[in-house]
């Protein structure tokens, strides 16, 4: 996932280890990270990171089952 956002949105990215953030609005920022990506295709490896941390979160929270299954819905379809 690449996040090209400031505050929570990019706090969240980066605490769930679910993908690189640039700041907003920051248009080099944003070509120079997919450079790197580029360069280092094993930083684009899917990995649990994001839904082991969204699974602890939605632990804490406790909402509805149906977001949950939509949200390991899209991790398992990527």
């Amino acid at each position: 996932m690449t996040g090209a956002l400031d505050g929570e949105g990019a706090d969240i990215i980066e605490r769930a280890k679910a993908g690189d953030t640039v700041q907003a609005m920051q248009p080099e920022a944003l070509a120079n990270l997919w450079c790197e990506l580029a360069r280092d295709r094993e930083r684009l490896n899917i990995n649990a990171h994001g839904i082991d941390w969204l699974n602890q979160e939605l632990e804490r929270t406790r909402p509805s089952q149906t977001f949950t299954r939509f949200i390991e819905r899209i991790s398992n379809a990527s």
